[in-house]
């Protein structure tokens, strides 16, 4: 996605660091993932006299990052997530093996290029097997690339980290390509899905029933009610015990009409789970009180001991 261009380079120049000139990196000198090479390419197409890759400014960065890296790769148009997968593998292996990759994963024509072909086919993976789908196996053969170099003795285990983060698999709490994009998407979904949600007609497919969202949140979303309508919208819960409350909710809510009646009856049974709740933390409070009672008492009584003696 377009809007999603600087928040990728920010998390792939973490990933590439600053200036390193590794003997064993066939790029040689490189500075913010950038190859005096690619570099020296750009000083000459902007009619600027070659210099050390060590120089670069942060608007040359930028730039190059966006047309050799982001604009041949597509990122403006592909899916949040998918984008920065595919972005940041273009930055660390190249914009054509990256887009062979990707066009492989959703079954286009494998020629390097992305382009209306290749986008329409990573639209309909997605509607039918879900974003996610094409972040795991992209990061699945992007992985099997990397451990075939002959380098990956040398640099195997950053790249590791680099892909797959500090544990294999997906964690919401990792920070390896794989785990952010997931996230991204994730996040991406969920806040389309509650806007769609917000702006739903109702009742107007064939047989529906008009009391039923066309599109539903999804289990994670805290910002939309999940009970029946009318009823629901008057909670907006976030945290553990936003979830704790909604969990209950959605397995009330069917045996609720929307009637005053059942819309008070509703309002009790969220006052008897806040009560609840109060009544446990002043018991617990009051159980503290009571413990350090208990534990001041015989320092108390040992110094009137020594004072009466």
């Amino acid at each position: 996605m377009k809007k999603n261009f600087k928040p990728s380079l920010k998390l792939t120049l973490a990933h590439e660091g600053g200036f390193v000139n590794h003997p064993k990196d066939p790029g040689g000198a490189t500075n913010y993932g950038i190859i005096q090479r690619t570099y020296d390419k750009y000083r000459d197409d902007e009619g600027l006299p070659r210099r050390s890759v060590k120089l670069i400014t942060i608007k040359e960065r930028e730039d190059i990052y966006k047309a050799r890296y982001w604009d041949l790769i597509k990122g403006d148009e592909l899916p949040t997530g998918v984008d920065y997968a595919v972005f940041d593998y273009a930055v660390n292996s190249g914009p054509g093996r990256a887009a062979k990759e990707l066009q492989r994963v959703v079954g286009a024509g494998v020629d390097g290029s992305i382009g209306p072909a290749t986008l329409e086919a990573v639209r309909k993976k997605c509607e039918e097997d879900g974003v996610e789908s094409i972040i795991y196996e992209l990061c699945e053969r992007r992985m099997r690339f990397l451990r075939s170099l002959k380098t990956f003795s040398t640099f195997g285990r950053g790249w590791t980290r680099r892909v797959l983060g500090s544990e294999e698999g997906a964690q919401e709490n990792d920070h390896g390509v794989l785990d952010v994009a997931l996230v991204m998407a994730r996040e991406d979904l969920n806040a389309k899905q509650v806007e769609q949600l917000k702006a739903a007609p109702v009742g107007t497919r064939e047989g529906e029933n008009p009391e039923t969202p066309l599109v539903k949140a999804l289990p994670s979303d805290q910002s939309v009610a999940k009970t029946k309508s009318g009823v629901g919208q008057i909670i907006a819960a976030t945290g553990v015990t936003g979830q704790v409350v909604m969990g209950a909710a959605d397995k009330v809510s069917p045996r609720i009409d929307d009637t005053p009646i059942g819309m008070i009856a509703f309002a009790v049974f969220i006052l008897l789970i806040v009560g609840g709740v109060a009544l446990t933390l002043w018991s617990l409070r009051e159980k503290i009180r009571e413990r350090n009672g208990e534990n001041e008492t015989p320092i108390s009584n040992s110094l009137n001991g020594q004072k009466s003696g």
